[in-house]
């Protein structure tokens, strides 16, 4: 649970510290700044469950071993949406794929160009190309060669 801006300043007044001195924290527990601001003011909030326990601890094993949102959620049979919002509650970052493990950079790393790992893969240019772009790597594209030669 993310916590709001009147309940970190709030957080911030009763340790004694700036706003800023605040945010900047390493071991800044959101969640627990939620729930003490409701307590304090008398506000019943629950901290939303989104799965159960076992579940739970399987996420967070399979999130400390690196693996994205998607892989979570096929490998705990959880809805990516569910993932998501857990990750969220947890405060946890999301773990991106590394270019290394896509099925695309083995056939980008061999000098096929963007056509070439697009019909190998069953995908369109595009999607290599922004595959490509997000993962800062350049084009295998020679000038006067198509992906056909």
């Amino acid at each position: 649970m993310r916590a709001t801006l009147s309940a970190l300043a709030w957080e911030a007044r009763q340790r004694g510290v700036s706003y800023g001195e605040l945010v900047r924290r390493k071991d800044l527990d959101e969640t627990d700044i939620m729930r003490r601001y409701n307590q304090a003011f008398g506000r019943k909030v629950e901290i939303p469950v989104v799965v159960d326990p076992e579940t739970d601890k399987k996420l967070l094993e399979l999130y400390d071993k690196k693996c994205p949102d998607k892989i979570l959620s096929e490998l705990t049979g959880v809805s990516l949406k569910k993932v998501r919002r857990w990750r969220r509650i947890q405060g946890l970052q999301a773990n991106l794929v590394r270019p290394e493990d896509s099925r695309f950079f083995r056939a980008w790393e061999d000098g096929l160009t963007d056509a070439e790992i697009a019909e190998m893969h069953g995908v369109s240019r595009a999607a290599v190309s922004s595959w490509r772009d997000y993962h800062h790597l350049p084009c295998n594209f020679m000038q006067g060669r198509t992906g056909n030669d």
